[in-house]
């Protein structure tokens, strides 16, 4: 049984925001291709939250997990972001969804 998932109010702004870049920069394939990729990643994370893909990343918080979209297979040939999340007892808590030159200790609560 698949758990859940919940997207924080962070996580949700810059899942729209990567996405309305992704439109503006590389047009409405790339922005489906992108979007699709998210939609598989948060699946994956849901099914298996700690799948071979998924990193525990203690040095950033304790209980945070992190997985990098380049690890799903889809059109995208460059997938630059990474989705952070911690697991809850109910559900997967998406806390965060960076790009990967960001620093990411400064992006996460």
């Amino acid at each position: 049984m698949a758990v859940k998932y919940r997207l924080s109010s962070k996580a949700q702004l810059q899942y729209s925001q990567i996405l309305s870049y992704t439109l503006d920069k590389f047009g409405e394939i790339g922005h489906q291709n992108y979007s699709s990729l998210l939609k598989q990643a948060l699946h994956k994370i849901s099914v298996e939250p700690y799948g071979k893909h998924s990193k525990e990343r203690s040095e950033i918080r304790k209980g945070v997990m992190s997985i990098h979209l380049r690890n799903i297979n889809s059109e995208v040939k460059k997938p630059r972001h990474l989705i952070m999340y911690r697991i809850k007892p109910d559900y997967v808590e998406i806390i965060a969804i960076l790009h990967d030159q960001m620093e990411i200790s400064k992006h996460i609560p």
